[in-house]
Formats: structure tokens, C-alpha cells, sequence
């Protein structure tokens, strides 16, 4: 099984990304206001971040968050409400680990072979929330890039 702090921290993001994904903004699917688009690249000392790490635009002014996940390659585009679409403004910025799914039955054959689940310290913990990661980006009208190598 997994461990209480495991199974704590993995609680809120994986919420926020589900409800960002099921589209928590309600509504209709577009977005209001002047947008832009946001793609990138994520790196840590150099080398491009494991497939299916998420990129999570928090707004500073409360309106809709914005998410991509990352390709082989470390790049990704964001989206909001389901298009590429992103609402003009400032926004924070954290960078989730990539899910690791596996039923009970899984987790339990893991822990008796003591296994442990994967660590993935090419993103650094300080990256790993809006609060403590430092980061943030102002989307402006038209196409913007967001590229970050991460250090510890």
C-alpha cells in the first residue's frame, strides 16, 4: 500500500488536475476575455522532465486554470476548458509528477516485492506547488513560450 504521505500528497493534485480535466470551470467549453496560446518546454539540469509530468497555470486572480501535460520530448501545450485558449493574465506556476495508476491488488504485489513507487526527482519538491515554486508567467494576447530548467 501506499504510504500516508504518498497518499496525502497525491490527494490535492490529482483533484485539481481531475477537475481541470472534467472542466470544474462550468459553463460553456470557450473561454471569455482576450487569450493566448501557451507552449514550452520543461527541463531539469539540461535533460527534458519524464513523459506525463503536468504543467498547472494557476491565475493569480481567481478565474480559470490552465494545464498541459509533457511529451517525450519535455514540451507541452497548455489548454483551458478543452482548447489552446488561454485567458490573458498572471498566472503561478507548478509542475505535478507523472500518475501513477495501479489497482490494490498491484500496489500490494509492489510493497511484498519492495518495490517503491517511482520518485521522479527531475522535478524538484519547491516546483511542485503554485506556493513554493517561484514561478510565475504573464499570457499575453497571441502565442506565448514558457520554457523552464529546473534546478535544485
Amino acid at each position: 500500500m501506499m504510504n500516508v504521505i504518498q497518499y496525502f500528497r497525491a490527494i490535492p493534485f490529482a483533484f485539481v488536475l481531475l477537475c481541470l480535466v472534467a472542466g470544474c470551470g462550468g459553463g460553456s467549453s470557450a473561454v471569455e476575455g482576450p487569450t493566448g496560446t501557451v507552449s514550452g518546454k520543461l527541463t531539469y539540469n539540461g535533460a527534458a522532465v519524464p513523459e506525463g509530468c503536468v504543467v498547472v497555470f494557476m491565475p493569480v486572480d481567481g478565474a480559470l486554470s490552465a494545464t498541459g501535460v509533457v511529451g517525450a520530448d519535455g514540451s507541452f501545450k497548455l489548454q483551458m476548458k478543452g482548447t489552446a485558449d488561454i485567458v490573458a493574465g498572471q498566472y503561478k506556476i507548478s509542475i505535478g509528477t507523472p500518475v501513477v495508476e495501479e489497482t490494490p491488488e498491484q500496489s500490494m504485489e509492489r510493497e511484498m516485492a519492495g518495490k517503491k513507487l517511482p520518485e521522479y526527482k527531475e522535478v524538484p519538491e519547491k516546483y511542485r506547488t503554485a506556493d513554493t515554486s517561484g514561478e510565475t508567467f504573464e499570457v499575453k494576447e497571441g502565442a506565448n513560450t514558457y520554457d523552464l530548467d529546473m534546478k535544485d
